[in-house]
């Protein structure tokens, strides 16, 4: 096993990009089917967007990017921040999908996203290519515009434009949100519980999801 903690999340977490542009992250929840957040698709059409996986299937880095064509976006129609992607191929034969979870509060999490980065014409920057780690606890749940959050905090600066990323949480190993937003000075964020994919994507999820370990 691994001593990277970040490596089995990175593993499953993908960057979306829109020709060059980075728009932000998604993480593997199917064999072909990406969850990310509405705000980083937007209203582009499938044939606008394409995954990019940067890391093996144990999180190695180094290798050459996978890069897997979307087939259909399914927006939620509820005023929430969750999009799911149907891609056109499996993101890699031996890839496994990340667990949906509760989030246990008071207890810490790891995050691996890819930042956004605009189109200014430019390669994507050395230093954030592949990714970064993040880390901090799950305070509480809380609400935004009248929809379920998690409020997040860390000691270390979380990097803005990591919307879409997922927030995991270990005992077991399980998604329990994805980033959805922060604000200066960058040590809180608010994520979005996949609690609530249920409701949004009737059939989605239809087993129970991993509760914490006690």
């Amino acid at each position: 096993m691994s001593d990277d903690p970040y490596a089995p999340i990175r593993a499953v977490t993908c960057a979306l990009q829109a020709g060059e542009t980075r728009l932000g992250s998604g993480v593997l929840v199917g064999r072909r089917l990406v969850l990310t957040c509405l705000q980083v698709v937007g209203v582009r059409e499938a044939s606008e967007l394409k995954v990019v996986f940067r890391a093996g299937s144990k999180g190695e880095l180094g290798g050459p990017p996978r890069i897997v064509e979307v087939a259909r976006v399914k927006r939620s129609t509820k005023g929430l921040d969750v999009a799911l992607l149907d891609l056109e191929t499996d993101a890699a034969p031996d890839l496994q999908p990340i667990p949906l979870g509760e989030a246990a509060f008071g207890k810490d999490f790891l995050c691996w996203g890819f930042p956004e980065i605009p189109d200014e014409g430019g390669a994507i920057p050395d230093g954030v290519a592949a990714g970064l780690g993040q880390r901090g606890v799950v305070l509480a749940r809380t609400e935004e515009f009248h929809a379920p959050r998690l409020h997040l905090y860390s000691k270390m600066e979380i990097h803005p434009g990591l919307s879409g990323a997922p927030i995991v949480q270990v005992e077991p190993f399980r998604l329990v949100a994805l980033m959805a937003r922060t604000a200066p000075p960058y040590t809180e964020a608010l994520a979005v519980p996949v609690s609530v994919l249920p409701d949004v994507f009737p059939g989605f999820a239809a087993t129970a999801l991993l509760e914490p370990m006690s």
